[in-house]
This record gives C-alpha cells, structure tokens and sequence, in this order.
C-alpha cells in the first residue's frame, strides 16, 4: 500500500514499485439471494430476519481492533435485538504482544463486557472454511474491518469486492481502500460508540446500505481485479 511505502526512507522509495493486490472477482462477488439466506456458523444459526454484523481477523488481537470491536457489543446488541455477531478469527497472536498471564485477548476484552451483553448472540468461531467465510461476507449487514496503521488485510479486499456495506477504522491503509460515504463508513479506531453508531447507520438506513455495497463493489472492479493485476506485472 502507499502507507506502506511511506516508511521507507525517501532514497528506498525511488527504488520500490507499489503493486496493489488483486482480487478475484468472480470467486468474491455479491450474491442477493445470499443476503438474505439463513445461514450457520459454528454454534449460531442466522435467520432471514436476522441483522448480522461480521468481523474477521487472522487472529484477534489489538492490531485489528479487537478490543474496539468487543467494546462495542453492548451498544450494538442493546440496540437491536435481532442482531448477532460473528466474529472470525483465531485466539493466537499474529502481530504485537501477546494477552498478560497466558490467557487470549478475546477473553481479556469479553470479560470487561461479560455482564453487559447477551453472549448467545455472539460467536466466535475460530478460523472457518474459505466457502462459509464467502457465505457469511454476502450475508452480512455490516462488515467491521479495523486495524492499526499496518498492512491491510486480504478480508478487505475481498469483502469490498464482495460487496459489503463495510465500516472500517479511519486509519491510513484503510482510507487507501474506503472512501467515507462511498464505499464505506470510517470511523474512529479507539471509540466504540462511534463504531456501534456507525454500524447501526448502515443497518438502519437502507439507501445508505445500498449506496456502499455498490461503491464497494464497483471500487473492486476498477481497482481490485486479479485478472488486471496479473496482466501487469
């Protein structure tokens, strides 16, 4: 990404080609009836007429803003009560410290919240099949994708592609794929409220829903192809 060639220094950045990552866009590609499809996912059945609020991360972890999204549950799931989360990812660390006294980030960050959440509207999964990952982007009501200035993840793309109704952390990667309003809300990294607020904005406003996962998809494919990036280079 451009924020990653940023930190070199001004004689390496000469001397580096940027080549963004493609997607493939037929094998990531919206699908209507997916959207509103019960679906499973570990322990959770999503009905039809459930909201669904995903996140994805190789590992949860701060790095991706683990610990804003769990902060966030309890405004979220007070809000709405047919909304469930799903959030995917494994409990090691693949970026920065890992949790105090050997335990996982995921419980630091859900014992904070325990008492105020109904946990049987959460899931944590683990890491899932490709296939059941694709089915749960297109079921999505609102994808949350947040990380630290760093690399951006796959799941970013590919859920732009997708066409995901996305808010993401106004963070420099980030602001490189998603343009606020777009094809995406932005919101503060280290403020839950806002993102809960943000998250119930697309779910609630349903020409704003629409407006983001066509921008979202329609980024993709001008700017995500695999096919246009293997010609390339």
């Amino acid at each position: 990404t451009r924020w990653q060639l940023s930190t070199y220094p001004d004689w390496a950045q000469q001397r580096i080609e940027l080549m963004w990552e493609g997607v493939n866009l037929d094998l990531c590609s919206p699908d209507e009836k997916a959207r509103h499809a019960a679906l499973k996912i570990g322990d959770m059945t999503i009905r039809r007429n459930d909201t669904l609020v995903t996140y994805v991360s190789r590992d949860l972890e701060p790095y991706r803003g683990v610990h804003t999204m769990i902060r966030a549950l309890p405004a979220l799931l007070r809000a709405r009560k047919n909304l469930k989360v799903v959030m995917v990812g494994g409990d090691g660390v693949s970026y920065g410290a890992p949790a105090p006294n050997g335990g996982t980030w995921r419980e630091v960050f859900m014992k904070e919240v325990a008492d105020q959440i109904d946990a049987s509207r959460i899931v944590f999964p683990g890491r899932i099949e490709f296939a059941t990952y694709l089915a749960m982007l297109r079921r999505s009501d609102a994808h949350v994708y947040l990380t630290y200035p760093f690399v951006a993840s796959w799941s970013l793309r590919e859920s732009l592609a997708i066409g995901c109704a996305i808010v993401g952390s106004d963070t420099e990667p980030v602001r490189e794929f998603i343009t606020h309003g777009r094809n995406g809300l932005l919101t503060s990294f280290f403020e839950p409220q806002g993102l809960a607020d943000a998250v119930l904005e697309v779910v609630e406003d349903k020409r704003l829903d629409q407006k983001l996962r066509a921008g979202a998809r329609r980024y993709a494919e001008r700017n995500l192809s695999m096919d246009d990036y293997l010609r390339a280079y």
